[in-house]
């Protein structure tokens, strides 16, 4: 009765309602008749049998102690639980469970022979298995879910973009992550699960989706499950009203005034820019700032501060999601007391800052300042509330050269003002069309790809080379360097496409555009043709984060990607391809740069060379590389080299995706050591000690985890306080029922 009739009848209850999670799953009711067999079964038929019948209650043991721990908490609730729901007092057979297991342990340990101490290992080595088993689980899940993101969010464009996991497994695993977002989760088991993945950190639905996508090349589903919990809705549902709880956007605080004035930063040598901001609100009890900073190249931000009263507060450098996470907690959920900060400071991408400010109370008026280092005198601009403000920034090391050179540890950094360059200098490349064929589930057959490729060459047929490449989750280049047309086709031919590269998985172009861009980045082919992008594509593309977008400026002369969708007549016109848009190619080492015409002010990194590497730019008309180091400045201020140094560093991170996971500590070092704002960091002003103590253990927290796992904006509140709320409202709505 207490081993098998009260569970299965428990489990049945648990069907209707779902109290306190939904346990109907098949392994649940396997585990349960298993389980009753082992406890009912006598035992002094012999000593092996003793035995295997001691190891086999060992074994099941956790089963029932996880199911009485689940349950503890709600044992004073049996009795109105019985008042309530007729069958209320099934919530007694865990623990009624639990003592009789523990009572058929000790009656098989008491009518055992053998040496006391070897039942104790074979019995805890029992014990283990079932726990083990989920650790195991839990930890090769975790593996798979590494290397999927690590492929599909922080891809290495230095490789074959070929998968090495289970494409299998990081789908399941996928799924299983949606199911539980989705609510379909056991109490303790599956957030001791999510801790070993995630380190208490999660995945989000803009992340997770392209994964899922990419691996199966379908839509993710983001409905909760339709079956009704104890609280007439699903898990699923609870968090999103949990999350739709998040309080409205603020009013914004305007911008009252901007001054510049340079300071001279003695601990650095250098002189910078300081930009001071007065910031006011309106009326409203509580208002926020929000500001967008747009900053030329070659100019970095060296400092941040926020007064507090007539106290200049100096900002400090924490890791980026760290940092803003604990400035959204501060702003959205403490309002009930008076505050005096926080802000923050980041750079969201390239020349582009993003600056929050605090509380404002009525008609306050509070001040900020940015120090701004540059090579060159310059202009920048501050946009707040559709009002966009200009102002001057100073050279940190003025003087009147043509090229501002400097050279790092991680390589060299040219600072070129095209305009003061010969215009004999210039280069007309030719393009070739460097096409990307969709292999995904919904992708182009062999047939399909032949239809549009002939139709490609009809309308480009001023262009004589082209590349291809395949693409799914995965990408191949069939060929390495660009080809005539006949035998690009040819090529494509020969490979017997359908067993080669079949038709499976999502369309990851983002990815394969980037590892591309990479490719045609460096080599010899840059200084004679430049890449024509063409997408080749039966459906859309995993929406993901852009890859190819920090290549863009890469390729001045490059016009924007076109996508061929197939049965679609192509209607995109081929005219910006046919006159070509001359540009300046500047080499540093073996590392080339391309520059249009007309840029003032273009910072180009060259990583990997060194001083000793000369400067040179190609000339067409002589088909070889002149020097152009006579007309260069090279800077010398330790200060600015390191600066430099980690500019170059921080920038490989955009183009190599891969190197945000392996540099990201070392990046996030250097950003504090130096103080300059990077991809990596945010400055931030905080109230008080303890909250910099919990950013500080925020920080170590996401150090420690996977680059792509963020902090969960709205934290869950504690599983059994919800549970405690579930039991509650289900006494009200039965002894409602018994009134009705």
């Amino acid at each position: 009765l207490i081993a098998l009739v009260l569970p299965l009848a428990g489990l049945a209850l648990n069907s209707e309602i779902e109290f306190p999670v939904d346990f109907q799953h098949p392994w649940i009711y396997a585990m349960t008749v298993i389980n009753a067999l082992v406890l009912c079964v006598p035992t002094g038929i012999s000593r092996t049998w003793n035995q295997g019948l001691w190891i086999a209650r060992c074994l099941t043991f956790p089963f029932t102690a996880y199911f009485f721990i689940v349950f503890l908490p709600f044992l004073p609730l049996s009795i109105p639980a019985m008042i309530a729901v007729g069958a209320g007092f099934l919530i007694l057979t865990p623990t009624a469970l639990f003592v009789f297991h523990l009572q058929k342990l000790y009656k098989s340990y008491q009518s055992s022979d053998t040496h006391p101490a070897s039942y104790w290992v074979t019995g805890v080595l029992a014990v283990s298995i079932i726990p083990g088993f989920f650790v195991v689980e839990a930890n090769l899940i975790k593996g798979e879910l590494d290397r999927s993101m690590d492929f599909v969010l922080n891809p290495d464009f230095t490789t074959e973009q070929s998968y090495s996991g289970s494409p299998f497994l990081a789908a399941k695993s996928f799924e299983w992550l949606n199911d539980f977002k989705n609510g379909v989760n056991y109490p303790i088991i599956s957030s001791l699960r999510m801790n070993i993945l995630f380190n208490g950190l999660i995945l989000p639905d803009r992340k997770l989706k392209p994964l899922y996508e990419a691996f199966t090349g379908e839509k993710m589903s983001t409905k909760p499950s339709n079956s009704d919990n104890f609280l007439g809705t699903s898990s699923g549902s609870i968090r999103s009203l949990r999350r739709a709880r998040t309080p409205p956007p603020l009013p914004r605080a305007k911008l009252q005034s901007l001054k510049t004035e340079v300071v001279y930063n003695e601990s650095k040598d250098l002189s910078v820019t300081r930009l001071q901001l007065d910031m006011q609100s309106g009326p409203s009890l509580e208002s926020e700032f929000k500001a967008t900073l747009s900053l030329p190249e070659g100019t970095w931000i060296t400092g941040f501060a926020l007064y507090i009263g007539d106290e200049r507060v100096e900002g400090r450098l924490f890791e980026k999601s760290s940092a803003l996470w604990v400035y959204r907690m501060i702003r959205d959920d403490d309002r009930s007391r008076p505050l005096k900060d926080p802000a923050t400071l980041t750079l969201d991408s390239e020349g582009n800052y993003s600056l929050q400010v605090f509380p404002f109370s009525p008609e306050q008026v509070r001040r900020a300042e940015i120090d701004i280092a540059s090579l060159r005198k310059t202009t920048g601009s501050l946009d707040s509330q559709n009002r966009r403000t200009t102002f001057s920034i100073s050279d940190s090391t003025p003087h009147a050269n043509l090229t501002e050179r400097i050279d790092t540890e991680n390589g060299t950094g040219l600072l070129i003002n095209t305009d003061n360059l010969p215009e004999h200098l210039l280069t007309t490349r030719q393009p070739f069309l460097e096409i990307l064929i969709d292999r995904s589930n919904n992708g182009l057959s062999s047939d399909a790809i032949n239809q549009s490729l002939r139709e490609l060459r009809e309308r480009y047929s001023h262009i004589s080379h082209i590349r291809l490449s395949l693409v799914n989750l995965e990408s191949q280049t069939i060929f390495k360097d660009p080809l005539p047309w006949e035998q690009a086709i040819q090529k494509l031919t020969e490979l017997n496409i359908e067993e080669a590269f079949p038709l499976q998985f999502g369309f990851l172009l983002e990815n394969a555009l980037g590892k591309l861009a990479m490719d045609n980045l460096n080599t010899e082919n840059s200084v004679s043709r430049y890449p024509v992008w063409v997408i080749l594509n039966n459906g859309s593309p995993v929406t993901s984060e852009s890859s190819y977008e920090p290549f863009e400026r890469s390729f001045p002369d490059s016009p924007s990607p076109v996508y061929v969708t197939h049965s679609k007549k192509i209607t995109t016109s081929s005219s910006s391809t046919k006159k070509q848009k001359p540009v300046y190619l500047i080499k540093v080492g073996n590392s080339i740069r391309t520059v249009a015409k007309n840029t003032s002010n273009s910072w180009l990194r060259f990583p990997n060379s060194n001083a000793d590497d000369s400067i040179e730019i190609y000339d067409a008309t002589q088909e070889n590389w002149i020097r152009l180091d006579d007309s260069t400045h090279t800077h010398n201020k330790p200060a600015l080299g390191q600066i430099a140094s980690f500019d170059i560093l921080n920038h490989s991170t955009l183009l190599n995706p891969a190197s945000k996971q392996s540099l990201r500590n070392q990046l996030v070092a250097l950003s504090k050591r130096l103080n300059v704002l990077g991809s990596s960091t945010a400055f931030i002003v905080l109230e008080n000690d303890a909250q910099w103590k919990i950013l500080e253990e925020k920080e170590q927290q996401k150090l420690s985890s996977h680059n792509s796992l963020e902090f969960d904006e709205t934290p869950e509140p504690s599983f059994y306080l919800l549970l405690a709320i579930a039991a509650t409202f289900l006494l009200i709505r039965g002894r409602t029922r018994k009134v009705v």
